[in-house]
């Protein structure tokens, strides 16, 4: 941590939002209890799922996995440097990432219509 900021910005991070007493608290106590695992399939309303591949808080496969678990109606979108928002959140490309947000709403909600503007 000491000479990677964005790691010591997210342990110190994490251990203040859960109210941790330090690091090793926050992994043990309050991190160990949260899994998809038995939880996911019983998501019944359309899911979804969004991958920004520089994601220094979700690394790994966890969208994939979530993705996966799911067995309601549900898409994965993968945010990559190509586009600008391939950090947490996308953080840099918030408009891009609202419009695939909203463009996924419009759709799951069938808020749209053909009326011509």
């Amino acid at each position: 941590m000491q000479n990677d900021t964005n790691l010591r910005w997210a342990v110190t991070q994490c251990v203040w939002s859960f109210g941790a007493s330090g690091l090793a608290d926050f992994l043990s106590t309050m991190v160990k209890p949260f899994t998809i695992e038995g939880v996911a399939k019983q998501i019944k309303c359309p899911c979804l799922v969004l991958d920004a591949e520089g994601d220094i808080l979700a690394a790994g496969n966890q969208a994939q996995e979530m993705y996966d678990a799911l067995q309601a109606p549900k898409q994965l979108v993968r945010f990559s440097s190509e586009d600008g928002a391939e950090n947490h959140c996308e953080s840099v490309a918030l408009a891009y990432k609202d419009e695939v947000v909203f463009n996924w709403l419009d759709e799951a909600l069938k808020l749209h219509d053909d009326r011509s503007s």
